[in-house]
């Protein structure tokens, strides 16, 4: 609708009737409830982007002045079937396909290690290091971590998974590897 105007202006001495006096109260009513628009808020109204509803294809998200960049968030699997002995390049090998930043790592093993730790990482094959390591404790089958030693993939990097650490009574065994990374 725009911008609310008033219906009936009153002068000294005049009459207020019910239905000039409904007419103005109406029209805000109406506006208020369902009629709002852009042209009704002032550009410096200062609202919350947390206080406004966009729709299904967003804002403008150039990271210029009509919006902010979206950070991607992505993650690289790897799966070590059976029981592995101390190896490196364990796993198929992704390749990094755009800049990357390495924000945690996540292991399951079905299998769970006894005696000793089972420990697991991911290595850039391409920068020759590592990325992150995990260990799954002695009797445990599952650990995440959020330390990278080497968190910066660059677009082109190929990635392989290492075990550097089985157990020592029972091998921890068909094992599950996740590096999970943002893109922005």
């Amino acid at each position: 609708m725009g911008t609310i105007t008033k219906g009936k202006t009153w002068v000294d001495n005049e009459n207020v009737t019910y239905t000039d006096l409904n007419g103005n109260f109406d029209t805000v009513y109406n506006e208020v409830n369902g009629s709002l628009d852009d042209d009704n808020v002032d550009s410096d109204a200062a609202i919350q982007e947390s206080k406004i509803l966009f729709s299904a294809t967003g804002h403008g998200h150039t990271g210029g002045a009509d919006g902010k960049a979206i950070t991607k968030n992505r993650a690289y699997g790897f799966y070590i079937a059976g029981t592995p002995s101390v190896a490196n390049d364990l796993s198929w090998n992704p390749r990094v396909y755009a800049a990357q930043t390495g924000v945690r790592i996540s292991a399951h093993a079905q299998t769970a290690p006894t005696g000793a730790d089972l420990i697991v990482r991911v290595y850039n094959i391409t920068q020759d290091e590592v990325v992150a390591t995990v260990t799954i404790s002695a009797s445990g089958t599952d650990a995440t971590s959020t330390s990278m030693t080497n968190a910066s993939l660059t677009a082109g990097d190929i990635l392989r998974a290492d075990v550097t650490q089985v157990g020592s009574t029972v091998a921890g065994a068909d094992i599950s590897l996740i590096l999970d990374v943002t893109e922005s």
